[in-house]
Parts: structure tokens; sequence; C-alpha cells
């Protein structure tokens, strides 16, 4: 029992992976309202674990409120940079 590997030509594998890139680029286009939050939420949520982490260490909060407590400085953030 001899183990041989079928290759592909070369044509047929880069159609392939020019298909799959378009498919990709077709995913991401169509799925743009649901990656754009996904995207912001994981955005914010990696810049809230310091200082959420800050809370939990330094002033012994449980990690529900330190959560929340971070989530209330960012949006008070926004909103004082936001307001004129």
């Amino acid at each position: 029992m001899i183990n041989k590997k079928l290759i592909a030509p070369f044509y047929e594998r880069l159609s392939l992976v020019l298909i799959g890139i378009l498919a990709l680029g077709f995913i991401i286009v169509q799925g743009k309202e649901i990656l754009d939050p996904l995207m912001f939420g994981f955005l914010f949520a990696i810049l809230l674990l310091p200082v959420s982490g800050f809370f939990e260490q330094k002033l012994r909060m449980p990690r529900s409120a330190s959560s929340f407590l971070a989530i209330i400085l960012l949006v008070a953030f926004v909103g004082g940079v936001l307001y004129r």
C-alpha cells in the first residue's frame, strides 16, 4: 500500500485560492452589519481590561462591579469628549 498524494495542477489551486478570496470578501461585505459592532465591542473590551484589572486587584472590587465601573467611566469619558 503506497501513500500517494494527489497534487492538483497550478491553475486549479490558483483558481480555488482566488475563489476563496472573493468569497471571503463577499462574506465580509455582506456581514458588515454584524462584524462592525463585534469589532468595536472587542476593541472596547481590550481597552477596558487594564482598568477593570486595576479595580479588581488594587481596590479589591468584585469582577462584575469593576467591569460595570469601567464601562461607566468609558461612557463618561466619551460623553465628556463629545460634550461641547
